[in-house]
């Protein structure tokens, strides 16, 4: 029932939010009602560019701070102190800001004021602070109500003098629970196993076995793959096949139907070849990384890698943390409490994970081993024992090389070494030479035949960089004319210290900043 708690808990946000509607209105906020006002009739001058008269009213600590007039714009819980209400205010058109356009409206000034005499609180905006629990509100009809959130959309129905609708049919409440948990209509005899159950708890039933159905995984796996950009293809010109992309298909409703929590989910999708427990599942899971477009002939090479490196921030940014923070690639924004060094700050976890492939290798970069210990430990043992005789084949064959022309000598270098060896090799060997390189021949031909069962690989991140890159900021965004150097960090607006990302062991085949990044993501707090 993991999947209705996620859902009852939305919907309970949106609820409070319509619940606290009516109190909000009565306040002053500082993102909905001051903020909007400052950058479309104070930014131009004294905003993130300008800062005429040593003013700046896009962050609180220079909006506060003592003008070069000894002045302050803003005094907190003094409006008539402060020379920002003092300017918007006056008649004189010398001295009135904004200076030579149309003054603020009356209302605008009030709200200043209310804001100012309330403290000049400078809240985050709605969207990073965390949400608090309402007290659930007192409806008429409480015989209605059978759980917390049908208060809140009972309180705002009586609110507007509205009744309820009335209950679905069974017929009709079987079909929703069916079509929204597997997107299958129920069979006949689904409906009328369903319409002759009298028992209280048929319905729970129902649900129970739609959440145990196979069925259910596929249904819902398929707007997280949406969000995650799955595809089987890299798209681009040639549009080539992304091998073993169906195990990350897989893997996501496998995670549905087997009820991963969510934070585990989030992790091993981030960095499940970081984890200490790492596992075929793991692995599998950071084919996350591996999904996007690739271009595998790109005009400017340099420009395609940070295209690349782009669209993982920005799906793991809009996934996980409902942010578009790839709108500071290029530059800060007026508004916007991102600024361009926390999108390169974010953008340096995922530094260590090289590129999906190279023209020439579309598949080193991407494929895992994922075979079980005992297989891998089998295919060791046959590699090394055919590495061996051939090293050992290699050593009588310059023996007879030696002897050969020059021209011979040149042959064996290239392709058409194997040709040369068949038509010539015995001539320039003595017998003993000769029947000690037929027998290892052979013994290389019976190894070559042995089977073993077939080797699995996983799309994902393979090859990953211990020692990731320095990380810049670009000017203009262009990855050619890099800036200021910055280190792995969080948006600052969420209020995070900066990650202690410890230094990898010796034995350690990555850095260790995108388990960093997961646990922050999925921690608790966020």
């Amino acid at each position: 029932m993991r999947v209705f708690r996620f859902m009852a808990s939305r919907i309970l946000l949106v609820a409070t939010a319509m619940a606290s509607g009516a109190s909000l209105a009565q306040e002053v906020d500082f993102g909905r009602d001051i903020q909007p006002i400052l950058a479309r009739r104070c930014y131009k001058c004294h905003g993130p560019d300008k800062d005429e008269g040593g003013l700046r009213l896009n962050r609180e600590e220079s909006a506060l701070a003592e003008l070069e007039s000894g002045e302050h714009a803003l005094v907190p819980g003094d409006p008539e102190s402060s020379a920002l209400l003092f300017r918007i205010e006056i008649d004189d058109p010398d001295f009135r800001m904004p200076p030579e356009e149309k003054p603020l409206a009356k209302g605008e000034i009030e709200l200043i004021r209310r804001w100012i005499a309330a403290g000049a609180v400078w809240q985050k905006p709605w969207a990073y602070q965390p949400p608090t629990r309402p007290a659930v509100p007192a409806v008429k009809d409480a015989a209605w109500v059978r759980n917390p959130i049908d208060a809140f959309v009972l309180e705002q129905l009586e609110r507007r003098e509205l009744q309820p609708a009335p209950p679905a049919d069974k017929v009709a409440l079987l079909r929703r629970a069916y079509y929204d948990l597997t997107g299958l209509p129920p069979t006949l005899a689904d409906v009328e196993a369903f319409v002759l159950d009298e028992s209280p708890d048929a319905y729970e039933k129902v649900i129970d076995r739609l959440l145990e159905s196979e069925r259910y995984g596929e249904r819902w796996a398929r707007h997280w793959l949406d969000l995650v950009r799955y595809a089987d293809t890299n798209s681009f010109e040639r549009d080539g096949v992304k091998p073993n992309a169906w195990r990350f298909r897989d893997y996501v409703i496998r995670s549905f139907n087997d009820d991963k929590p969510y934070d585990r989910f989030i992790i091993e999708q981030l960095a499940g070849d970081e984890l200490p427990d790492a596992n075929a599942e793991t692995i599998i899971a950071t084919g996350y990384y591996r999904l996007g477009l690739w271009d595998d002939e790109p005009a400017d090479p340099l420009q395609a890698r940070y295209d690349e490196l782009d669209d993982i921030l920005s799906t793991t940014a809009q996934v996980m943390l409902g942010l578009t923070i790839n709108c500071a690639r290029c530059h800060d924004h007026k508004i916007d409490p991102i600024p361009q060094t926390d999108y390169y700050r974010m953008l340096g976890f995922f530094h260590g994970v090289p590129s999906y492939g190279a023209r020439g290798d579309q598949r080193s970069a991407n494929q895992t081993d994922i075979a079980t210990p005992e297989l891998a430990a089998r295919y060791q043992q046959l590699d090394e024992q055919k590495s061996v005789l051939r090293e050992q084949m290699t050593a009588i064959e310059q023996q007879g090389i030696v002897k050969m022309s020059a021209e011979d000598q040149w042959k064996s270098e290239g392709r058409e070494r194997e040709k040369l060896l068949s038509e010539k090799l015995q001539m320039f060997l003595d017998d003993a030479q000769w029947q000690q390189y037929s027998e290892l021949k052979s013994q290389l031909a019976k190894l070559e035949m042995e089977k073993l069962p077939q080797r699995e690989s996983a799309l994902s991140v393979a090859l990953c960089m211990r020692e990731p890159p320095e990380t810049f900021v670009f000017q203009r965004g262009n990855p050619h004319v890099p800036g200021q150097k910055v280190e792995p960090g969080f948006p600052q607006v969420l209020g995070a210290a900066d990650p202690v990302i410890p230094a990898p062991p010796p034995d350690a085949k990555s850095c260790g900043r995108r388990t960093a990044l997961a646990k922050w993501i999925a921690s608790p707090e966020n």
